[in-house]
């Protein structure tokens, strides 16, 4: 799976239920962004620098930001593949 299919589907599957005010801690958003790692195809711990680690920890928390407060402009960013396979 890519970076761009991995990030919306794992933060929908983890922070699906919460809403504005629920709070989220940074221990839980590290745990996303080594969940996201794990499943990237295109990359491995071993070859992640820390540039894209911090890039990828801030589109983690970017993705959680939006579900959480404007779900309809998540679910554009999502692929239509995601979508069908996540709502239904």
């Amino acid at each position: 799976m890519n970076l761009f299919d991995a990030i919306p589907q794992i933060v929908k599957e983890r922070y699906d239920g919460y809403t504005v005010g629920d709070s989220i801690a940074t221990k839980d958003i590290l745990e996303t962004v080594s969940i996201v790692i794990d499943r990237c195809s295109n990359f491995t711990r071993e070859s992640l620098d820390s540039q894209t680690y911090l890039q990828i920890r801030t589109m983690v928390s970017n993705a959680i930001d939006t579900l959480i407060h404007d779900r309809r402009t998540f679910d554009k960013l999502m692929t239509d593949k995601l979508i069908d396979d996540l709502w239904s």
